[in-house]
């Protein structure tokens, strides 16, 4: 028997997913743009993942090609299905380590409608996509937590 949900959220298509996605990467593209223009080595790639339990995580990643060991950093805003609502957490965070570098405002919740959410997400997206030095500062001091004194 199939799922008449295939997301896991009634009145929501994968298409409603699709444009989320790709509103937040206008948003997260935009970062990227704003961090290449800072620091040219700094490279980037969007991506998404998403299960019928997690309609939509919507991410770029950000790296150095001078340092591939150093662990490459995350954008990304993570989307789940609740009784009533959809939660949306963002945050920066290590791609190998998962720690995280920033969240603080970035997580919220929103009606289970595509309007509600993309007025969420892209609050979200918008609060993440202010935080360039964060990306910079995580990859030229991988020991240190981005904001803290030397």
């Amino acid at each position: 028997m199939s799922n008449p949900f295939p997301n896991g959220v009634p009145g929501l298509t994968p298409a409603d997913w699709d444009h989320i996605h790709e509103a937040v990467q206008q948003v997260l593209t935009e970062m990227a743009r704003r961090v290449g223009e800072g620091w040219p080595r700094i490279s980037s790639r969007g991506g998404r993942t998403s299960t019928q339990r997690f309609p939509l995580f919507s991410y770029r990643t950000f790296q150095t090609a001078a340092e591939p060991e150093t662990d490459p950093v995350v954008v990304g805003l993570d989307f789940q299905v609740q009784e009533q609502s959809i939660s949306i957490r963002g945050d920066i965070s290590g791609e190998e380590t998962g720690r995280v570098f920033f969240d603080e405002g970035c997580e919220t919740e929103a009606e289970s409608d595509r309007g509600s959410i993309l007025q969420a997400a892209l609050a979200v997206a918008s609060r993440l996509a202010g935080q360039v030095e964060i990306i910079h500062e995580a990859l030229a001091s991988p020991s240190r937590t981005p904001g803290e004194s030397s």
